[in-house]
């Protein structure tokens, strides 16, 4: 732990912005019943926690403030925050509560250096469990942390950066926080969403861990939008339409709260989760850390997740089998959003994503992560030249890969996924 003066403020300082956040939420005149009534007690728990923390007289009893109050109402105070992002998946794994005081931890060399990190900021490191496939061990290690702690470092890029990309994949799929170490902070191939932690600047274990507290602490400002809460109503009927007697009740209710003139987010998200949540329901809600998108029926998307440098026939193999019926795009053909703006929202409509192994580059990866836990229909494949299984991670080593050898191989593969889901 870190035992100093600066530990001590740096504690009262969070539980002082922590308290400010909660007034600016607060303050927000746009907030209908439920919605009101969860932000002001969640201003309360604030408020007391601050107090509590102010008053404190000893390290030992802020520490246990920190840990037992401070980070879970940091935790639901972000969940509040981004309640409009509210994103209807279709994940392979069950849901699973997150810890405040719990990490995941992907690195290479740099794993134990990480959890020293973690300990010294009072963290406990989540572990992989032996004998659970691997893909389901690490989302199970992200989504029952409330932060994911990776290292990058240039000499690791081809080997631990694509799958330290795929669990972020994860993590920004359900809106946990993410604190990246790094000896290359203005080399990383995409815009992460919170700034690096430099060891080439500054390699004291004592600066990293007081750096990760502080992004555990963060409350993102999400400008309130009804109209996505609207839209992952209007998406959970369409694909899990009323079947019975407590599914038309249970649809008829979300309706309701949906025709409202102010709409609220929290009352929409728990009519949701009555609706999806009866016993072998296909579909649940999460909290995302970027704005959810959905399919349009009529207007059919197919998202091509590749390297940048594959050669052009790639994409005109994907494109071709696209035509006329689908919509092609790929993240970089919308210049005017940050990509990973862009990549959420292509994931979030398309009806297919096609994602392209070759090279098993980080960008494809974080990609992939997204797209598994949203879940929508998927297609993997791989260039047959340069193909070998034995270069994929563990945790996406046994999924089914689809091979080709040239444009025409390639369109056919994706004319024949796109039919099997019946979207042409």
């Amino acid at each position: 732990m870190i035992l100093t003066e600066g530990r001590t403020e740096a504690i009262r300082t969070a539980a002082r912005g922590l308290v400010h956040a909660a007034g600016l939420l607060l303050a927000d005149p746009m907030k209908a019943t439920e919605e009101s009534a969860e932000i002001f007690e969640l201003y309360r728990r604030a408020a007391e926690t601050g107090a509590a923390i102010r008053d404190a007289a000893s390290l030992d009893v802020l520490l246990r403030l920190e840990r037992d109050h401070l980070r879970p109402v940091a935790q639901s105070l972000r969940q509040y925050a981004r309640r409009c992002h509210l994103q209807i998946v279709r994940c392979p794994w069950p849901p699973l509560q997150s810890d405040p005081n719990a990490c995941a931890i992907v690195a290479g060399e740099g794993d134990t250096e990480l959890e020293l990190v973690a300990k010294e900021a009072g963290l406990r490191p989540n572990k992989p469990v032996a004998g659970q496939p691997a893909e389901q061990d690490l989302w199970r290690q992200v989504a029952t942390a409330e932060i994911l702690l990776i290292d990058l470092r240039e000499s690791e890029r081809d080997t631990v950066w694509p799958r330290a990309c795929y669990a972020m994949g994860f993590a920004l799929a359900i809106s946990r926080v993410i604190f990246v170490i790094t000896d290359c902070a203005l080399e990383l191939p995409f815009d992460v969403c919170v700034a690096p932690f430099d060891r080439s600047v500054e390699a004291s274990l004592h600066s990293a861990a007081s750096s990760l507290t502080a992004a555990m602490l963060q409350i993102p400002n999400d400008p309130r939008d009804q109209d996505l809460v609207g839209a992952a109503a209007c998406y959970t009927l369409d694909v899990d339409p009323p079947a019975d007697g407590w599914t038309r009740h249970t649809a008829q209710r979300l309706k309701e709260r949906c025709s409202k003139f102010e709409v609220d987010p929290i009352a929409i998200r728990r009519a949701i989760d009555s609706h999806v949540g009866r016993p072998g329901g296909a579909y649940r809600t999460e909290i995302s850390s970027f704005r959810p998108a959905y399919p349009d029926h009529d207007r059919r998307h197919c998202f091509h997740v590749l390297q940048f440098n594959r050669p052009d026939w790639v994409t005109q193999g994907v494109r071709e089998a696209c035509e006329p019926h689908v919509i092609y795009e790929r993240g970089d053909t919308e210049r005017d959003l940050q990509i990973l703006d862009r990549i959420w929202n292509g994931i979030g409509r398309a009806s297919l994503i096609v994602v392209d192994l070759t090279g098993v580059t980080s960008n494809v990866c974080l990609e992939f992560g997204v797209a598994r836990i949203l879940g929508r229909p998927l297609l993997l494949c791989h260039d047959r030249a340069t193909w070998e299984r034995t270069r994929l991670f563990p945790e996406i080593a046994q999924l089914s890969v689809e091979l080709y050898s040239d444009k025409s191989e390639l369109s056919e593969v994706v004319r024949s996924k796109l039919r099997s889901i019946r979207i042409v």
